[in-house]
């Protein structure tokens, strides 16, 4: 992915992994500013090589929620959404996985977006782009929505209105994958607490049943009615 971010940006190898080495996110800025207008989020994902391809991704997934990808496409499942994306692997590994299955990554106006519409364009990949506001509201239903890492980035009333947009966009019998770092600021200075047992008693209290990961960091919910 290295490679396919040079092209994309225009910097040589050198330059980039000059950039990346030298990458230091600024502290003194919330998730969405560094979002919408820094590269250094991306560069640190290349500096800790996390979420940069497929194999990487599998083995995180494998060790944190073992029955994510079974379930996703195993099942009868027609429609897949990434929930504020990243560098878009996971999109690109469900499509994989399951080609029929209608797939689309979302994010907001961000280097990550654009990077990722390049490399859809660029290899004709056939992935869906949502484009979100800063309301971080999804408007349509999806049999699987996943989010692997956004809610640590928001205070609890945005962590809370996320879940509650999100668990109302599955379709009945669809599933709800939620992957959070609950550790805090021992983590990093950008993240905020999540209260993962409050977190999960709304998606209970909303018809939600846990089948995996219950008041743990990683979990998987199916919708009931």
């Amino acid at each position: 992915m290295k490679q396919e971010y040079s092209e994309y940006s225009g910097l040589s190898i050198e330059e980039l992994d000059l950039n990346i080495g030298s990458n230091q996110i600024e502290q003194d800025k919330d998730y969405m500013w560094l979002l919408k207008n820094s590269k250094n989020l991306i560069y640190d994902s290349f500096k800790v090589n996390f979420n940069i391809d497929k194999p990487t991704l599998r083995d995180k997934l494998s060790l944190f929620s073992p029955q994510m990808i079974s379930l996703i496409t195993n099942s009868n499942y027609s429609t897949f959404l990434e929930y504020m994306g990243g560098t878009g692997i996971l999109s690109e590994l469900i499509k994989e996985l399951s080609p029929s299955m209608n797939v689309t990554y979302s994010n907001v106006n961000s280097d990550m977006y654009k990077f990722f519409e390049w490399r859809i364009n660029n290899y004709n990949h056939d992935i869906n782009l949502l484009l979100l506001d800063d309301e971080l509201q999804i408007e349509n239903n999806y049999d699987v929505i996943v989010s692997d890492g956004n809610l640590q980035f928001f205070e609890e009333e945005t962590q809370i209105k996320i879940v509650n947009n999100l668990l109302d966009k599955v379709n009945k019998d669809g599933i709800l994958c939620l992957l959070a770092d609950i550790a805090g600021k021992e983590s990093s200075p950008l993240y905020y607490d999540v209260d993962i047992v409050k977190i999960h008693s709304i998606l209970e209290y909303s018809d939600m049943v846990c089948i995996y990961g219950k008041n743990t960091f990683s979990s998987i919910w199916k919708k009931m009615i």
